[in-house]
């Protein structure tokens, strides 16, 4: 898989790397370093590898394995800047779990622009798939296996790193 599937962004929306900041900030574009990045994901080999690039980068990582699991955690704690989530998963799909999340969003009466972020991670490339996440709400679509270099593209367009 090639492709990694961005929304539209305007340049007004992109940080320009040489304008990053390390430092915590309250805004939706702060980098993601000292912030919490949610993954869910059911196959051990791709938590670790997500994980590991994320740690990598000094970002703090929590994981679960199915969206059920993923939906709760956003329930109980609104701190993740970024939920990384696999479409397929057992109990509860991605798809599922991103609905709930844009509904309890709504139900807190929380802007677009501080949604959390999520990017939904399959080998589900097909465009019909593609439709239904950004449908639902879903920044950013990508394909498995997870490129490192198109990865921190896309969180660098999206003002997350």
């Amino acid at each position: 898989i090639t492709k990694t599937f961005l929304k539209p962004l305007f340049t007004s929306d992109l940080i320009k790397p040489d304008n990053i900041q390390q430092e915590d900030k309250e805004n939706t574009g702060a980098p993601l370093i000292h912030k919490k990045v949610l993954v869910a994901d059911d196959n051990d080999i791709n938590l670790c590898i997500v994980c590991d690039y994320l740690e990598d980068m000094g970002i703090t990582v929590e994981t679960v394995m199915n969206g059920k699991e993923a939906y709760e955690k956003i329930i109980s704690d609104n701190s993740f800047e970024l939920v990384l989530m696999d479409v397929r998963m057992p109990v509860m799909d991605g798809y599922q779990a991103l609905m709930g999340i844009r509904n309890l969003e709504k139900e807190r009466n929380i802007p677009e622009e501080k949604a959390v972020k999520v990017i939904m991670t399959t080998a589900l490339n097909q465009e019909k798939n593609v439709k239904m996440a950004f449908k639902l709400g879903c920044t950013v679509y990508s394909g498995k296996p997870i490129d490192k270099d198109r990865f921190e593209q896309a969180l660098k367009k999206l003002g997350l790193i």
